[in-house]
């Protein structure tokens, strides 16, 4: 049976007292957040409507909004369960802040923009503070991130094609990744002023925000950024 290297056997210190106590506020925060707008998700209540429309019209699905949020409240869902399991917890963050980067690159890159409800911009800042909370649970443990990762590499290994198939996977998504690495920093250097025109000038702290959304979410981003030629 697989331990946690955070639940192996060591005397704690007060600082790791303390920081394995902040995994559950930080926990709470986003389960709070994404619990509360599912009732605006899964009801269809017009602002939500409003902002998935923006975002499907503008990825060139027209039409298929309810898709699109339904599917991330499911996800933020399961996120929210995942995050108050201590042995999921990892999974729950990692989640979260994939949905989030993605919130954040579309109000930073889509037309939806940073305040949609014209009420300052607040769905954009929960969005970056449930960011910033889910990168915290994963960096406080960080031992366990790395404990998961290893248990998933030794079960594929115990066969040899699913090794292989797991290096291949692997190594699919370390290229995937390089690849957005190289293309998310020529677009926060020039894309965004392109894909956005409308936006007018793009501070720094909105270029460095839209790195993590541009590096997972590429493919988008180049679809967007051909068309804007």
């Amino acid at each position: 049976m697989t331990v946690l290297a955070s639940e192996k056997i060591s005397p704690p210190t007060l600082t790791t007292r303390v920081t394995r106590l902040l995994v559950w506020p930080l926990s709470a925060w986003i389960a709070y957040i994404f619990l509360w707008y599912l009732q605006y998700k899964f009801t269809g209540h017009p602002g939500s409507t409003y902002i998935f429309t923006i975002l499907t019209d503008w990825l060139g699905f027209h039409g298929h909004e309810k898709v699109m949020r339904i599917g991330t409240g499911v996800a933020e869902l399961i996120a929210s369960l995942l995050l108050f399991v201590p042995r999921t917890q990892v999974l729950g963050a990692g989640l979260s802040l994939c949905i989030m980067t993605g919130a954040i690159f579309f109000h930073l890159v889509s037309p939806l923009g940073i305040d949609p409800y014209g009420d300052g911009g607040v769905l954009f800042k929960e969005a970056c503070a449930t960011w910033a909370a889910a990168a915290a649970i994963l960096a406080i443990r960080h031992r366990d991130v790395i404990a998961l990762l290893t248990w998933v590499v030794n079960w594929w290994g115990y066969d040899k094609h699913m090794y292989v198939l797991a290096t291949i996977i692997l190594l699919a998504a370390v290229i995937y990744l390089l690849i957005g690495g190289i293309l998310a920093l020529g677009f926060a250097a020039v894309g965004i002023g392109r894909v956005r025109p409308q936006a007018g000038h793009v501070t720094l702290g909105a270029r460095a925000a839209s790195l993590p959304g541009a590096m997972l979410l590429w493919p988008v981003l180049v679809c967007r950024w051909w068309r804007s030629r």
